[in-house]
């Protein structure tokens, strides 16, 4: 009797550390390429089945692609950005490229730079993504001086950075301000 209640509450631990795992402090930029779904599970408004990708573009537009078999269908994105908000997650946010679509959301439950794990966020979903290698370089790393400037997005540096409002880039990283 002793074992099962060992095992049960090893089991219960184990349950409990996964749930506390957070992915803090990600940026952008390290989702950029094609992203290959690997397995989903649990409810969407699409068909879970038919999504392929994900391809993140920086300055381009980002899709998934979807195929039944006997047609490809893709779903355009203006672009993306990624948030920590106060509970320590990181959310993923896809802006649609017309006006009448509302931002696609889910929460990026684990990440370690192949793979990467997102839920629907109103947590009903999950979908796994491995990272396609064949295209090359996976991850580039940018080191950033720390000089204070900032930088507009399309690269134009601000003239006065403490002032600057809306979204801009500083330090490597975008902040709306």
């Amino acid at each position: 009797m002793k074992r099962i209640l060992f095992a049960l509450a090893l089991v219960l631990a184990t349950l409990t550390a996964n749930a506390q795992h957070y992915v803090i402090d990600l940026d952008e930029i390290a989702l950029l390429g094609t992203w290959n779904v690997s397995g989903s599970f649990g409810q969407f408004k699409f068909d879970k089945s038919a999504i392929k990708t994900f391809q993140f573009a920086d300055g381009n537009y980002t899709k998934i692609t979807f195929e039944d078999g006997t047609q490809t269908t893709d779903w355009i994105f203006k672009g993306y950005w990624i948030t920590t908000v106060k509970t320590n997650n990181c959310l993923l946010h896809l802006l649609p490229w017309n006006g009448g679509e509302s931002i696609v959301n889910f929460k990026i439950q684990d990440f370690d730079n192949n793979e990467m794990t997102l839920t629907t966020y109103d947590g009903k979903g999950t979908i796994i993504l491995a990272k396609d290698s064949s295209a090359g370089v996976s991850a580039a790393r940018m080191d950033v001086p720390a000089n204070g400037k900032a930088y507009d997005l399309n690269g134009v540096e601000l003239p006065t950075p403490d002032a600057a409002t809306g979204i801009v880039i500083q330090g490597g990283k975008k902040i709306l301000k």
